[in-house]
């Protein structure tokens, strides 16, 4: 069973700074939101994103080993150990990897988007 726990949702308003870029965006989010359990051990108590660094940095690490000899191997082994994952349709490979234009016609639009929407206010 997949548990989702949130302990706040969170609240964008007028109030909210003007984000310009990534990491204005980044340190906003990370300094505004609360944590999102998606592991099936729920047993951790939510809390605000900066108290599980440690055990995220873990992860990602193990992660990044796991990919090197394989890039697909992460889900892979997701989609093996988690039933309620299954049966998502899983993009692999190339399949899931954006062009170098596409990526950076992504990159643009986003800044672009988020100039628009700070000028909007």
């Amino acid at each position: 069973m997949l548990t989702v726990r949130v302990e706040q949702s969170l609240r964008i308003d007028r109030a909210a700074p003007r984000l310009v870029d990534a990491n204005d965006l980044r340190a906003w989010l990370t300094a505004a939101s609360e944590e999102v359990s998606l592991d099936t051990d729920a047993g951790d108590k939510p809390g605000k994103a900066q108290q599980p660094r440690e055990k995220i940095q873990q992860q990602v690490q193990t992660i990044a080993e796991q990919i090197k000899r394989d890039p697909d191997s992460f889900v892979q082994q997701l989609k093996a150990k988690r039933a309620d994952l299954a049966g998502l349709p899983w993009r692999l490979g190339a399949e899931c990897q954006l062009s170098p234009a596409a990526a950076s016609a992504l990159q643009e639009l986003s800044l672009a988007t988020r100039v628009a929407l700070a000028h909007a206010r």
